[in-house]
């Protein structure tokens, strides 16, 4: 691309879907901006110190299907970094009634000699490999929009027909339901099969110095302006281009553009994005679904053993999903002893205020129930509520995606939309849906020079 016709690109928000279309299109010779409305980049692929806590923003571990994410830290230099996740415990479930052991990743052999299933549905488990098969083979676990075709019914209509309701509510819910958000009721079958089916018993991989690293080594190569809030985009008066309007540390501004990617949660397009066309306004007229997650961290004074975690299933009569105790590392600063606690985005609007205000205090009331001695063994305490939200994908909601990409891909367009609600609940998701598209956006623009 000669000097005279380098093409100019704003992208809106530094996730990893931001940095990752950003730095496709740095690497194609693009003058990029990104603009970030927080003090951090790398959105849910960061962390950062709280007291004496390092506070992960979102993520926690990656998959071995996280295919384009390995390639770019192969492409980077930092594939060292990626090591083998710790096993993370077996586990064990409790309706309230009985508790039974299951690891997160569950084999062929915890299923059949698990006491939470009946022998019917143990008889039927088999049932599900031809769809899973099929699903790998037709699927892109990190591009949901392939699995438009299995878009036809709930999780919940589907693992009753085909296992039963004990393999819906005493597996698949409680361990997805910590790990996706995902309600089984709603979520939709394409989601499940593509997701679970290239899932490995023994997967999961973390960066050695903290989920962060990606992030922090694209920030580092980008021109990122953080605490910049954009409050506009908008058509340029020529007609070709947008302008984008933010309010950052030195007050309001502008910057002209040839292309915007707008990397900001799907439900916040509407309120920055102008002059929308009919496919835009088609979908994001729709509200883009979320799930509320909300975690609480409690660091310990003292040194603790490292016992199973407990899931609940989604009937127990406690807003608690998730509760597990961690030893700590010496050896790392910010990784004390600590609990963590996850609360259900199924339970959490009939236990705390939606807001949050009252999640702190009433949080610590239902942990004390599972573990009486918290307050006097608690040394500070870490809130994960507000802004941290899973996108969701209900029956129609793969389709509609895969409709808007198909449109958004056809042709040059001067506004872009990535995202993990374009690309499913993951950061290896995210990053391939920001790839993707920055390679489509460069293919596009050179038929127009």
């Amino acid at each position: 691309m000669s000097a005279q016709n380098k093409q100019t690109a704003v992208v809106l928000g530094s996730g990893i879907a931001g940095l990752s279309t950003a730095y496709e299109l740095d690497k194609a010779g693009y003058t990029v901006t990104v603009l970030e409305s927080k003090h951090l980049a790398g959105g849910r692929m960061a962390e950062e110190m709280v007291g004496s806590f390092m506070n992960v923003t979102g993520a926690m571990g990656l998959n071995s299907y996280y295919t384009e994410m390995f390639d770019l830290c192969k492409e980077l230099g930092i594939m060292d970094q990626v090591v083998k996740l710790p096993r993370f415990g077996t586990g064990t479930i409790t309706d309230m009634n009985i508790t039974f052991p299951m690891s997160n990743n569950p084999s062929k052999l915890d299923l059949l000699t698990s006491p939470a299933l009946s022998i019917k549905s143990k008889l039927k488990l088999a049932g599900l490999l031809p769809d899973f098969m099929m699903a790998k083979r037709k699927t892109d676990p990190c591009l949901i929009h392939t699995a438009a075709h299995l878009d036809t019914e709930s999780m919940s209509t589907y693992l009753i027909r085909k296992v039963g309701a004990d393999f819906l509510e005493k597996v698949a819910s409680p361990l997805l339901n910590v790990a996706l958000a995902w309600n089984v009721d709603r979520t939709s079958k394409g989601a499940f099969l593509s997701k679970v089916a290239n899932i490995t018993e023994s997967d999961g991989y973390v960066f050695r110095d903290g989920i962060g690293t990606l992030t922090r080594k694209l920030s580092s190569m980008l021109d990122v302006r953080l605490n910049t809030r954009v409050t506009s985009v908008d058509r340029a008066e020529s007609g070709q281009g947008r302008v984008v309007h933010f309010e950052g540390p030195e007050g309001a501004g502008s910057i002209d553009a040839d292309i915007v990617v707008s990397a900001i949660p799907g439900d916040a397009v509407k309120k920055v994005v102008k002059d929308m066309a009919s496919w835009e306004q088609d979908f994001f007229d729709q509200k883009v679904p979320y799930a509320q997650y909300a975690m609480m961290v409690y660091v310990l004074k003292e040194q603790v053993t490292n016992p199973d975690g407990l899931y609940f299933v989604r009937n127990s009569p406690t807003p608690l999903n998730f509760y597990k105790t961690y030893a700590g590392d010496d050896s790392k600063e910010g990784h004390p002893p600590h609990l963590w606690v996850a609360f259900s985005p199924e339970r959490l609007k009939h236990y705390f205020r939606e807001d949050g205000s009252d999640f702190e205090e009433k949080a610590a009331q239902y942990v004390r129930e599972y573990y009486p001695t918290l307050d006097e063994d608690t040394k500070e305490t870490v809130v994960q509520f507000n802004g941290y939200r899973m996108p969701e994908f209900p029956v129609g909601q793969i389709t509609r995606v895969r409709d808007l990409l198909y449109t958004q891909e056809c042709g040059p367009k001067d506004v872009y939309y990535v995202g993990d609600y374009l690309a499913g609940a993951g950061t290896g998701n995210a990053l391939a849906i920001g790839r993707r598209t920055g390679r489509i956006i460069v293919d596009h623009w050179k038929s127009c020079h």
